[in-house]
């Protein structure tokens, strides 16, 4: 059985208001098998009626164990490519044609052990 089209909209609600993070349409199957656990483990049988206990009782914890559920918790040296191109090819060369006597400053949120930050310092210079 695969997510109902409500289920998916409240989760990706939820996803965005707690991490700001934004799950397109496609992403059904990734909600769908990173939230069945979480349905079992709390006696539902699907993850729509796991859903429907969600929205109905807007337990806090149960919210933030949805979230971490569909967060990408690993690091590496140039995880996902296409980040790291956009930067090299639009965003860095715009930036210094807009702001060559500036120093430019990147936050990178929520980067376990730095790698992303250092990947991201190696693609500027």
């Amino acid at each position: 059985m695969s997510i109902s089209t409500a289920s998916f909209s409240f989760v990706c609600d939820v996803v965005r208001t707690e991490s700001a993070i934004v799950l397109n349409a496609g992403k059904e199957y990734l909600v769908e098998s990173r939230l069945i656990p979480l349905a079992k483990a709390a006696g539902h049988t699907d993850v729509d009626s796991y859903v429907a206990e969600l929205q109905s009782r807007r337990n806090p914890a149960a919210l933030r164990a949805v979230v971490e559920a569909l967060t990408t918790n690993e690091t590496s040296w140039f995880r996902d490519a296409d980040p790291f191109n956009t930067l090299k090819t639009t965003v860095f060369p715009t930036l210094a044609k807009s702001r060559p006597s500036r120093q430019l400053r990147v936050w990178s949120a929520a980067c376990s052990s730095g790698q992303e930050a250092y990947s991201i310092s190696m693609v500027a210079s």
